[in-house]
């Protein structure tokens, strides 16, 4: 074998590197680096070929820190590199090129036996036509060499991350060059990526239904509050002159003549001076259209649920009148109150 080119890789604790070879080479050496421990550990220098591991040399620090090897791959081998130990090794060879056979065995002694006869002038001459002379011969090693500097650059595969970075030593240039996946592990990669792609397409889906019903539930939401709304700010005035606006509707039993309902109040006259209240302790009681509070609460407060409120707005002739109630509410006073039904008990029977 001829060498075209020097051959080197740096192999790190814990990585791999695989490659399939596209140019013959030998590695001749196994070294350790200058930085090293002395603490007695083995790195044991491994290759993967035809699916089985096997171990290329043993190193260990000061002791045995590099190993003389002959070992060469050629075109087509699939291999993976690694190293079993805590520091890194350095292989390293040449690209290689193999030496063409001469045949020198027309050569015949004076006493070869008859039997050398057999070979018919036709058939030398055929020989000599197929023999290269050392001209051609050496033009076919230039260009077998131009060739094999090319492919001197060919890049291992590294089974690491592809960020990882290795150092790829090639006819005494050093070159860094990026890590590349197996085809196997693009495969997966890509069959992962169209699961995702698959899941994120139906988690869309599901995504966009469930922003529809929300849109369609918050539309109806919007609506019955507006239609509240318009419910709640509407003032009903009645024929007497009184004018009822429910501020909040409740949901619990409906206040009707002869039940006792009790109630949390605010009065106010027109100037918005405040003349009674009940807003703490004990809820104000009574027997709703019995007679027992003015007419505007009778009238105002049936109808009303517990937990809803309402702002009634009373004339004199349902309140005190042309007389009033001295020295707090003056004659002929329209009358202002917030009322919250807090509890309504049915009439007995």
């Amino acid at each position: 074998m001829t060498a075209i080119g020097f051959w080197a890789l740096k192999i790190e604790p814990g990585k791999t590197y695989s490659q399939e070879v596209e140019a013959d080479f030998t590695i001749t050496m196994a070294s350790l680096g200058p930085k090293l421990k002395n603490d007695g550990s083995r790195m044991t220098v491994q290759v993967l070929y035809e699916d089985e591991e096997i171990s290329l040399c043993n190193l260990i620090p000061h002791k045995s820190d590099s190993q003389s090897l002959n070992i060469t791959f050629v075109e087509g081998d699939e291999i993976t590199f690694s190293v079993d130990g805590t520091h890194a090794v350095f292989l390293t060879g040449n690209y290689v090129i193999h030496d063409i056979p001469h045949d020198h065995d027309h050569d015949h002694d004076e006493n070869d036996s008859d039997e050398d006869s057999f070979i018919d002038e036709a058939d030398e001459e055929m020989n000599d036509e197929e023999e290269m002379n050392d001209e051609e011969e050496a033009e076919l090693i230039k260009l077998l060499s131009n060739k094999y500097k090319k492919l001197g650059n060919a890049k291992p595969v590294v089974s690491e991350e592809e960020d990882e970075e290795i150092e790829l030593v090639s006819n005494g240039k050093r070159k860094s060059t990026k890590a590349q996946e197996k085809p196997i592990a693009e495969a997966k990669k890509t069959k992962v990526d169209q699961s995702k792609q698959e899941t994120v397409k139906g988690q869309s889906t599901k995504d966009k239904k469930e922003e529809k019903e929300q849109k369609k539930d918050e539309k109806s939401e919007k609506k019955e509050k507006k239609q509240n709304d318009i419910k709640l700010s509407a003032i009903k005035t009645l024929a007497s002159g009184l004018q009822i606006e429910d501020l909040k509707i409740g949901d619990g039993k409906t206040a009707k003549k002869g039940a006792k309902v009790s109630v949390r109040y605010i009065g106010k006259l027109t100037s918005g001076k405040v003349f009674d209240q009940n807003t703490s302790g004990n809820p104000f009681s009574f027997k709703l259209g019995a007679g027992q509070v003015i007419q505007g609460w009778d009238t105002g407060i049936e109808g009303m649920q517990i937990g809803g409120s309402r702002k009634l707005r009373i004339p004199p002739n349902l309140a005190y009148g042309a007389r009033g109630a001295p020295p707090d509410i003056p004659p002929n006073s329209t009358l202002e109150f917030e009322v919250r039904l807090l509890d309504v008990q049915a009439k007995k029977k």
